[in-house]
């Protein structure tokens, strides 16, 4: 495993609209409460924008604390989805519904572990601890701020960043560097409630993330650090 510590480069933008120049695109998917590595590059790397996306509502003040002082925010409570404007439901493992229970395969989850895509041993959904969000594309975050370059994207959504990675259009959006989850599951992990599409799931999903990157040469490295066991792809030169 290489471990790998990148010095972000510098990417100028010019917006005709508005006619100013923009700068480091910070995008991460996954936030949690905010306070995280991604956090510690933001106040490094002084990116002009920040985009951060958490469908848990309970952790929204708590983003806004950590970023406090920081400029150009933007934070949506909202889940990435293929559609827009959709409640959706989001899990974790509990007994009753109560949160901090051990779930039926011995794991005791906290809120940062929500996610769309429940797994087989996971236990009965009526046991789970469920939250609603509504949906986003992340076009329309996109849109939203006339962003097509990205200077760093981490993902950090439970099982559904190989979802995300799919959905985005590798032609239209330039994005340097995308962090994303080492989620290597077999796909039989998946089948009781994601049965029909479970095959794109778990480690196959995670291989045809890693096949598209490569396609639209991305170099990728394994990254160990306080934000998880992850991947990082980066478009060639590699800014070390």
């Amino acid at each position: 495993m290489r471990f790998i510590f990148i010095s972000l480069i510098y990417i100028y933008i010019k917006s005709d609209k508005c006619n100013i120049y923009m700068s480091k695109i910070f995008f991460q998917i996954g936030t949690n409460n905010g306070n995280d590595r991604f956090r510690k590059l933001v106040k490094n790397e002084k990116p002009n924008m920040v985009i951060l996306v958490e469908p848990n509502e309970s952790l929204i003040n708590n983003i806004k604390l950590n970023y406090e002082g920081i400029d150009n925010v933007h934070i949506y409570n909202n889940a990435v989805y293929y559609r827009n404007d959709e409640a959706i439901e989001l899990y974790i493992p509990s007994k009753n519904g109560i949160m901090g229970k051990q779930a039926d395969n011995n794991i005791t989850y906290n809120d940062g572990h929500f996610s769309l895509l429940p797994m087989n041993d996971w236990g009965k959904k009526e046991d789970m601890v469920k939250i609603q969000s509504k949906s986003i594309t992340f076009d329309k975050i996109c849109s939203n701020h006339n962003i097509t370059n990205i200077e760093y994207l981490q993902i950090d959504t439970e099982g559904f960043d190989s979802e995300i990675i799919k959905m985005l259009d590798l032609s239209k959006y330039k994005i340097n560097n995308i962090r994303f989850e080492r989620w290597g599951f077999p796909i039989d992990c998946f089948t009781k409630y994601h049965n029909e599409y479970s095959n794109e799931l778990g480690i196959n999903g995670m291989n045809n993330s890693i096949n598209k990157l490569k396609q639209y040469n991305y170099t990728l490295n394994y990254i160990n650090d306080e934000d998880g066991n992850d991947i990082i792809a980066s478009l060639d030169p590699l800014p070390i």
